[in-house]
């Protein structure tokens, strides 16, 4: 198998104090009274935290590459307070793993703050799942130290396209953050690489369903026009180079 994907998590804890004060008040049944209370109180911040953590784990998998396991196409890492990890699981292809982990003090980091704690999650989901399941460590490792290495920082380009005469080259240059997920076009003389023209196209959520919709194609319209259009066709940016 090939280790697709790594995913952190943070899922739903059911309290049972706090389950029988809505019971009480909202004269719910359990099963009403747990849904109620994740739609009101946990589901909001369960999605922040997920959009939030793509940039690195998006990051990470870049580096850490192709990793062959006998048994998990994917690893999900569940991070949750102290007291509430359990054992390894695996099912399916399906590895899920529990780190500790405390939301309010995450909350009050800054962005590059979370960043960090959010590489130490994977970390610490890594080594247990590695002891386990005796994975070779050393690519992980080496997936870790380059994350560290670039400042945690994930940026790069989609895609690039020169236009008829290669004059010019066009590329679809991305910035993956905390809080957004930026599409630039950005032109560059051919051969030279000088910047010519750079234009934010879209500013999304940091989630890889929100984001990778307006990535399609990138195409040359003429020698000084150029377009992003999304993969359902719907949506379309030009950037005209004026000189040209």
């Amino acid at each position: 198998m090939l280790l697709k994907d790594i995913d952190l998590d943070m899922p739903y804890v059911e309290y049972k104090e706090k389950i029988n004060e809505i019971i009480k008040s909202k004269k719910f049944t359990i099963e009403e009274a747990v849904r109620f209370d994740y739609e009101e109180n946990w589901k909001k911040k369960r999605m922040k935290f997920r959009d939030e953590v793509q940039c690195i784990t998006e990051l990470y998998k870049y580096h850490l590459g192709k990793y062959k396991t006998k048994e998990t196409t994917k690893l999900i890492i569940n991070c949750v307070e102290m007291g509430q990890c359990t054992n390894i699981e695996n099912v399916d292809g399906f590895t899920e793993v529990y780190v500790p982990f405390n939301y309010n003090h995450y909350t009050s980091l800054s962005n590059h703050e979370k960043k960090v704690l959010i590489l130490e999650c994977i970390w610490k989901g890594i080594c247990l799942v590695s002891q386990e399941l005796n994975w070779d460590v050393k690519p992980f490792d080496y997936a870790y130290k380059k994350v560290v290495e670039v400042n945690y920082t994930n940026e790069y380009v989609w895609e690039q396209k020169a236009n008829r005469t290669k004059q010019l080259i066009a590329e679809i240059w991305c910035k993956h953050d905390i809080e957004t997920y930026d599409i630039y076009m950005v032109v560059k003389q051919y051969g030279s690489n000088e910047e010519v023209k750079r234009v934010l196209l879209q500013t999304e959520r940091p989630n890889g369903f929100a984001f990778t919709r307006h990535l399609g194609k990138l195409r040359w319209r003429s020698n000084n026009e150029v377009v992003l259009i999304s993969k359902s066709n719907a949506q379309e940016w030009s950037v005209a180079i004026d000189f040209i």
